[in-house]
């Protein structure tokens, strides 16, 4: 009798104690977290100011505005070498692709959502993730108009 009556107590004690430490192994959990996407998305803005500032400086150019696709060619090779990890395309107003910093073949974007937002005039416009036409590779876009 004596065994059962301490039994009882020593269990309430165990299942109160351990659902007090998943509780806090929740919220720690939780916090943890949160920091880490705290961090991810500070990091993430700063890369997209960082690549709106290089677009908006390209799409003031003479060359861009002049349709001068050699200097655009230049602009967009010397801007991605800069920025490896941007690859930089050059449309007219139909979605033609005229110019890329890759070698890759030009397309026609005119019914992809990020064209349709820049010609809508949407200056820093960032993409789902899309498939890209000419390679097949999954990519985020980030679009801004020329003018």
């Amino acid at each position: 009798m004596l065994l059962i009556t301490s039994f009882i107590p020593l269990l309430i004690f165990s299942a109160v104690s351990i659902s007090s430490f998943v509780a806090d192994s929740q919220k720690n959990t939780y916090q943890l977290n949160q920091d880490k996407l705290e961090i991810a998305k500070a990091e993430i803005e700063g890369m997209l100011d960082k690549h709106f500032t290089t677009l908006h400086t390209i799409a003031k150019q003479p060359a861009i505005r002049n349709f001068d696709l050699e200097k655009v060619k230049s602009l967009l090779v010397e801007a991605a070498a800069v920025n490896p990890d941007l690859m930089l395309t050059f449309d007219n107003a139909e979605g033609e692709q005229l110019v890329k910093s890759s070698d890759e073949g030009l397309v026609n974007v005119a019914q992809r959502e990020f064209f349709q937002q820049a010609m809508n005039g949407n200056e820093a416009y960032v993409s789902d993730v899309i498939v890209t036409l000419t390679t097949n590779e999954l990519i985020v876009v980030i679009a801004t108009p020329g003018s």
